[in-house]
């Protein structure tokens, strides 16, 4: 069973760029994780998957103030659905899943904080996500993609280097 959770709620906690391209988003009952889809004519449809692992003292109040983090992950749909809302079954396993780097957490000096500022100076943190794609374990996360969703811009990284190339701008790099 899943709740429809109203925007408004998630503003803050996920970055803008992704509450408007996901949104609505559904949480499951069961889990607490957050579901939201999109349909998009460039790279096919997509869920994103918001996984939130509570710690801490376990909330008493009421008003769930629990410590909190999320994962964010973005799943692809395989090619030929034609349903209206894709569930598990429907993820194409041949493609990475893509895992969203949380830039406020990015140590200063380090490349990640580097790569953040120089993208900021184009749009707003808010604006801008830095995807890892990963074999579905966290641990062996590398910046892989950028995408700066208002100015329509994506980038990939060149395996093994620190070169960006545009998806839109074929030979144009960062």
């Amino acid at each position: 069973e899943q709740t429809l959770v109203p925007v408004r709620f998630l503003h803050g906690l996920l970055p803008d760029a992704l509450v408007e391209q996901y949104a609505p988003f559904w949480q499951s009952s069961k889990t607490g994780s957050l579901l939201g889809y999109k349909r998009s004519s460039g790279e096919g449809m997509s869920i994103l998957h918001v996984t939130v692992n509570r710690y801490g003292p376990a909330d008493r109040s009421g008003f769930d103030p629990s410590l909190a983090d999320a994962v964010v992950q973005r799943l692809h749909v395989r090619a030929g659905f034609n349903g209206s809302v894709p569930d598990t079954n429907d993820v194409d396993n041949d493609r990475p899943v893509e895992t969203l780097i949380n830039l406020q957490q990015a140590t200063v000096g380090s490349s990640l904080a580097d790569l953040a500022k120089f993208f900021c100076r184009l749009d707003s943190m808010s604006h801008l996500l830095i995807w890892a794609e990963a074999a579905r374990d966290l641990e062996s996360l590398s910046v892989s993609r950028v995408e700066l969703p208002r100015l329509r811009l994506s980038f990939r990284r060149v395996p093994k280097t620190d070169i960006f190339l545009s998806d839109q701008f074929p030979g144009f790099q960062v």
